[in-house]
């Protein structure tokens, strides 16, 4: 989007200005598990939103926790 790039990183989105590769923000997912879901695919990017979603995880034993769909705002990085 513009001069900026998106992409999953593990736990994570991460912001990027393409020219110089630098990072402009990170932002973690959380949940149950300490570290968070997985981002599970491509971000969307809608106005001044990145919308994304997170994997779901299974316990042993257990239900499965449902992933999460993520809107934060692509400037800052975070849920507005």
């Amino acid at each position: 989007s513009g001069d900026t790039l998106y992409i999953s990183a593990e736990q994570s989105l991460v912001a990027l200005k393409s020219s110089t590769g630098k990072a402009l923000w990170k932002f973690k997912t959380g949940g149950f598990f300490k570290a968070g879901p997985r981002v599970s695919a491509s971000s969307v990017i809608l106005d001044n939103h990145v919308i994304f979603p997170t994997e779901t995880n299974l316990i042993w034993g257990r239900d499965a926790i449902q992933g999460h769909l993520y809107s934060v705002n692509k400037v800052t990085g975070k849920i507005e």
